[in-house]
């Protein structure tokens, strides 16, 4: 095993392990350090009860600046125009589109025919607000704000009500409380402990995942995506073991956000093929929005919304079947 360096690898990482809710080991093992400026992946192999459970890993430190006093720049998918909020687009597609260096799928979304789709919960892009929060009781999604004030860049994971703070720049969300499913559609990380039982959705089963998180100190995004439903490659990971993966790379908070065949990881460099997970149903899904973070020098082809129309063939949806909140049964 390679040794490696940098601080996405925390104490709890260098120790090689993560423990599930239940305290059982779960043991990590870690491919090479992939460095790209203020972005760091590293492949991770799960070794879990039910078999492994193959992703990537990434740690972006909003803090870093080049030569020239630039920061690393982030972009949330935007809004087609004022009356659609979302066409579909594969992640990968869109990374290349919009010269994102990091990449991975964000909300979760219903279909509405035709390619074209609803954001389901918050999401911000470049201060203008593509999908409102969503709400069910007394507690909305949970969420994860980017800030910009004098140039600095700061990140919080936060239950996002209406009233959005000021200085949003960017934002996604996950999938809170419903009133067809008993979990309670918490974040995934919570002031630092692990809360992956009372996250949604279906917290116990094993299906690919995604989560974003953020640092104590709102300077560190990361980001797991973990793949599943591949028996020999990948058995997938519960919301538990995720929180505990996201928790031990250094994440404060954490929400997890569109999974199973949406899943999508995609790292980019200007000399070699992309780096990305292997999605489950054998390509990348298109979604309804993806979050990217791009190295300063490179800029975007087409800024803005989404793309084309995807593939013939390929209009599946993310988790949320539906325009409106999904059950707890189609959720994966």
């Amino acid at each position: 095993m390679p040794i490696l360096t940098g601080s996405i690898l925390s104490a709890a990482m260098s120790a090689l392990l993560a423990c599930s809710a239940t305290g059982t080991p779960v043991p990590m093992s870690y491919g090479e350090d992939v460095l790209h400026g203020p972005i760091r992946a590293i492949e991770v192999v799960l070794e879990t009860q039910d078999g492994p459970a193959r992703g990537w890993i990434a740690e972006v430190d909003l803090s870093w600046r080049d030569q020239q006093g630039r920061a690393v720049e982030i972009e949330v998918t935007g809004p087609i125009d004022e009356k659609e909020e979302a066409r579909l687009e594969p992640t990968d597609v869109w990374a290349e589109r919009v010269s994102a260096t990091l990449a991975v799928n964000a909300n979760f979304f219903g279909w509405l025919g035709g390619g074209m789709a609803e954001v389901q919960g918050l999401a911000v892009s470049d201060g203008l607000v593509v999908s409102t929060p969503r709400i069910s009781g007394d507690r909305p999604d949970p969420a994860v704000l980017f800030f910009e004030a004098d140039g600095v860049v700061r990140a919080d994971a936060t239950y996002q009500g209406r009233d959005l703070p000021p200085g949003v720049t960017e934002a996604v969300a996950g999938i809170g409380p419903s009133g067809t499913s008993p979990v309670p559609g918490s974040m995934l990380v919570e002031e630092g402990e692990a809360t992956g039982w009372t996250a949604r959705v279906e917290p116990d089963q094993r299906h690919p995942r995604t989560a974003i998180g953020v640092s104590r100190d709102g300077t560190r995004v990361y980001v797991a995506v973990i793949d599943g439903r591949q028996p020999g490659w990948s058995v997938g990971v519960t919301l538990p073991e995720l929180a505990e993966t996201m928790r031990a790379i250094g994440a404060w908070e954490a929400v997890n956000l569109d999974g199973g065949g949406s899943s999508a990881f995609v790292l980019r460099s200007s000399t070699e093929d992309p780096m990305t997970n292997r999605p489950s149903g054998g390509r990348f899904r298109a979604v309804a929005n993806s979050i990217g973070f791009r190295l300063p020098m490179t800029e975007p082809i087409h800024p803005g919304g989404a793309g084309q129309e995807p593939p013939d063939g390929d209009h599946r949806t993310g988790e949320a079947e539906e325009p409106q909140m999904p059950s707890e049964e189609n959720d994966q």
